[in-house]
């Protein structure tokens, strides 16, 4: 397998170049003491019936990514605000793994086969039952994980209280037109969501 220090180089190498040749070396230092941390948490978290070269191959994925996008960032606002570049990009990688395993797992969640016995029992609990506080904000979680990133965005500015006059300025949008739109990316989200549940 490809040595640490090579790997990172061409990483590096192939992706945006930071302005400065020091902000680039110590991208390229704090890569290469994080990345054996980065693979032995990899090997730890990914589920077991991989095979190794399965783990290294996924984490490889993810690290490429990463160095590329904190490479970008470094090129864009330097390396002033990170104080310790070698956590920086350990707990980028943590953030990612932790995220495409929980999109796996809800892949496979969605895939699972449920006779048709299984599913009207299920109807009729699901209209007797009444979500709890906790397991609503954790269906909410879920719901937010499967919007698209504008969505999101949308979603995420109205919770923290932006009006939709500002929210449609910042998108170039009037008011009315963020509302609808986010109506409308609402009701397809609902119909995607119940027709994954119906299948």
């Amino acid at each position: 397998m490809i040595s640490a220090d090579k790997m990172t180089e061409w990483i590096l190498a192939s992706s945006v170049k930071p302005r400065s040749g020091d902000g680039m070396k110590a991208l390229l230092e704090s890569a290469q003491r994080a990345w054996p941390r980065v693979l032995t948490y990899a090997y730890g978290e990914l589920p077991a019936h991989l095979r190794a070269e399965e783990k290294s191959s996924i984490a490889f994925e993810l690290w490429e990514k990463i160095l590329k996008s904190v490479a970008g960032t470094m090129e864009r606002r330097g390396t002033r605000q990170i104080i310790d570049l070698d956590a920086y990009l350990i707990g980028i990688f943590k953030h990612r793994l932790h995220r495409r395993l929980t999109s796996e797992r809800r892949r496979l969640t969605v895939l699972a086969f449920v006779s048709p016995d299984e599913l009207a029992e299920k109807e009729k609990i699901q209209v007797s039952h009444v979500p709890a506080p906790a397991e609503r904000a954790l269906l909410i979680k879920e719901i937010i994980a499967c919007m698209d990133g504008w969505l999101k965005e949308v979603w995420t500015a109205r919770t923290y209280g932006y009006s939709w006059s500002e929210i449609g300025k910042d998108m170039g949008l009037t008011e009315q037109q963020a509302k609808m739109r986010f109506r409308y990316a609402l009701s397809k989200l609902k119909e995607r969501l119940l027709g994954c549940s119906k299948r």
